[in-house]
C-alpha cells in the first residue's frame, strides 16, 4: 500500500511535476496585484508613500501617514483568460467574478506633542491572491497514455494484492479494478504493471477548473514623528481555501486502440487554511519630497486541511469476453498539515513633486526555497518535500513602479509590476514571470473620493499532466491573462 504522501500527491493536483504539498508551499506563499484602485493603478508602489489604506498590508507605516480617519470599500470584477497549447493544438477557456477586493478603515489620534503628531490605528481587509480559473486542453497523444502513468503508480504492488486486497484510496488499485492496466506477468507475485492499451493516438482531454482567494487581515498602528519618521507594526490574519476539480478523459476517436472507447479520470480536492503574521515597517522623509521606506514580514504558518476523492472508469473494455463499464472511486480523506511561507522584506523610494506628481517605486525579495511543509503527527514526513522545494526554488525579486499626476481634483495614474519566477534555471518554468499594467483616474473631493482602475496581466507557465518514470512527456503550455476592473469608493472624516 503507497504510503499517504503519494496518496495525497497523486489524487489532488496531477498537472504538476512535482508533489502537492510542494505546489502549495509555492501557492500560498505568492501574492497577487490586488488592493484599492488607486494602489493597484499605481502598480502596488506605495510602500514608500503610504496614505493608502491597501498599504497598509504591505508597510504597516503607511498607517502613520494619515492625516484624516478614513473607510473605504472597493468592488472589483475579475475576468481571466487561458491559452493552453498541447501537442500542437491550441485550446480556450475563461473565467468571470464579481468579488470585494479591499475594505479599510484608518482612525488617526492627533497628540502634537514632543514632536509627535499621530497615532494612528488602522483594520484593512484584502485580498492577496485569486485561485479563480479555468483551463481546457486538448491534444492526440501517438506516445504514451495516462494510463502507462497509472501502471508506473501501481508497480510495487502485488498481484494478489490488487485481486484480494483492494485498496481504492489510490489510483493504482483503481486503475486496475477499471481494466486499464494489466500485470506483466499473471501470477499473484507480480509487482509490474502495463497499460492495456495495444496502441496509442487517443484523444485526450482535461478540464481544469480552480476556485478560491488567499486574504489578509490586518490589525495596524502607526505613528508620526515630526512629519519625518512614520513607524508601523501590523498582527496579521491570513486565510486561504482552494478547490481543484481536474476531469481528464482520453477517447479513442481514431479507433486504433482494441477493447477501448474511453475513459475518465476525475480529481476533486478542497483546502482550507489559516496563519498569522507580524509585520514591521519604517517610511523616512529625509527632505520634503522624498520617502525612503522599509517592512518585514515574518515567515506564516498555515494549518491546513485537505479533503480529496477522486474516480476512474472505463467504457468499452472487456472483462471475460462480455464489454463492460467498470468504475472505481476512492472513499474522501482528509489530511492536516503546516505550510510555512518565507518571510518578506520590501524597500522603496517615493518622490512627492509638489501638489502635481507622486512617482512610487518599490521592491520585494521572498526566498522560496525557505518555504516548509510540516506534519502534525510525524517529524519527518515532509523531509523529501523540503528537500524539493530547496532545490527546485529560488530567491525572488519583484519589482513595481508607478505614477500619479493630479489636474486639481482630477488625478490620472499609471503603473507596473513585475513579479519574478520562483523557480531554479534547471527547472522548466525556470521563465513563469508575471507582469502588470494598470492605470486609471479620481476624483478627490476632500471628504469624499471615487477612483477607478484597470489592470492586466499575463504569464506563461508549463505544467504536465503526468509523468512516466524513464519517459519523456508533453506539458501543456498555458498563456494566462487577466482583466481586473476596480473602483473606490471612501470617505475622510
Amino acid at each position: 500500500m503507497k504510503n499517504l504522501l503519494l496518496i495525497i500527491a497523486l489524487v489532488i493536483f496531477s498537472i504538476y511535476s512535482f508533489s502537492q504539498s510542494i505546489d502549495d508551499a509555492l501557492r500560498y506563499s505568492q501574492s497577487d496585484l490586488s488592493g484599492t484602485a488607486r494602489y493597484v493603478s499605481m502598480g502596488g508602489a506605495f510602500g514608500a508613500l503610504g496614505g493608502d489604506i491597501s498599504a497598509i498590508s504591505d508597510n504597516p507605516a503607511a498607517t502613520g501617514v494619515f492625516s484624516y480617519s478614513e473607510f473605504n470599500i472597493t468592488p472589483t470584477i475579475y475576468h481571466g483568460n487561458t491559452e493552453t497549447n498541447y501537442y500542437g493544438k491550441t485550446s480556450y477557456d475563461n473565467k468571470t467574478r464579481f468579488t470585494l477586493n479591499n475594505i479599510g478603515f484608518v482612525g488617526t489620534s492627533k497628540i502634537d506633542k514632543n514632536n509627535w503628531k499621530f497615532i494612528n490605528y488602522a483594520f484593512s481587509y484584502k485580498k492577496l491572491n485569486n485561485y479563480n480559473q479555468n483551463i481546457y486542453a486538448l491534444g492526440t497523444n501517438n506516445n504514451n497514455s495516462i494510463t502507462d502513468y497509472f501502471a508506473n503508480e501501481a508497480n510495487g504492488t502485488t498481484l494478489y494484492d490488487l485481486d484480494n486486497n483492494y485498496d481504492n484510496s489510490y489510483v493504482g488499485d483503481n486503475a486496475y479494478q477499471s481494466y486499464l492496466i494489466d500485470p506483466v506477468e499473471n501470477k499473484p507475485s507480480n509487482t509490474e504493471y502495463k497499460t492495456s492499451y495495444n496502441n496509442y493516438g487517443e484523444v485526450q482531454i482535461n478540464r481544469i477548473k480552480t476556485t478560491g482567494n488567499k486574504s489578509d487581515y490586518s490589525f495596524a498602528i502607526g505613528t508620526n514623528y515630526n512629519n519625518k519618521i512614520y513607524l508601523g507594526m501590523s498582527f496579521n490574519y491570513s486565510s486561504v481555501n482552494y478547490t481543484y476539480l481536474s476531469d481528464f478523459e482520453e477517447q479513442d476517436i481514431y479507433k486504433k486502440i482494441d477493447n477501448f472507447k474511453q475513459m475518465q479520470y476525475k480529481n476533486r480536492y478542497t483546502t482550507s487554511g489559516y496563519a498569522y503574521t507580524f509585520k514591521i515597517g519604517l517610511i523616512v522623509r529625509p527632505i520634503k519630497w522624498l520617502r525612503i521606506s522599509y517592512a518585514f514580514h515574518t515567515p506564516s504558518s498555515y494549518n491546513m486541511t485537505d479533503n480529496y476523492s477522486h474516480s476512474i472508469q472505463s467504457w468499452g473494455v472487456k472483462n471475460e469476453g462480455n464489454v463492460t463499464n467498470p468504475y472505481a472511486e476512492s472513499p474522501y480523506g482528509l489530511y492536516e498539515y503546516r505550510i510555512i511561507t518565507p518571510m518578506k522584506m520590501m524597500a522603496g523610494m517615493g518622490f512627492v513633486i509638489g501638489k502635481k506628481a507622486t512617482i512610487g517605486l518599490e521592491y520585494e525579495y521572498l526566498d522560496y526555497s525557505k518555504a516548509r511543509i510540516s506534519s502534525r503527527s510525524s517529524y519527518n514526513e515532509f523531509a523529501n518535500d523540503n528537500a524539493m522545494i530547496k532545490d527546485a526554488f529560488k530567491g525572488s525579486h519583484n519589482v513595481k513602479a508607478g505614477f500619479e499626476y493630479r489636474l486639481g481634483q482630477i488625478s490620472i495614474r499609471t503603473g507596473a509590476s513585475y513579479f519574478d519566477s520562483p523557480y531554479r534555471p534547471k527547472e522548466i518554468n525556470k521563465n513563469a514571470y508575471t507582469i502588470y499594467y494598470s492605470g486609471g483616474l479620481g476624483l478627490n473631493l476632500n471628504f469624499f473620493y471615487a477612483n477607478l482602475a484597470y489592470s492586466y496581466g499575463y504569464s506563461t507557465s508549463y505544467y504536465y499532466p503526468y509523468q512516466i518514470d524513464g519517459q519523456d512527456t508533453e506539458p501543456y503550455e498555458i498563456n494566462k491573462s487577466t482583466n481586473k476592473f476596480i473602483a473606490t469608493i471612501g470617505v475622510r472624516f
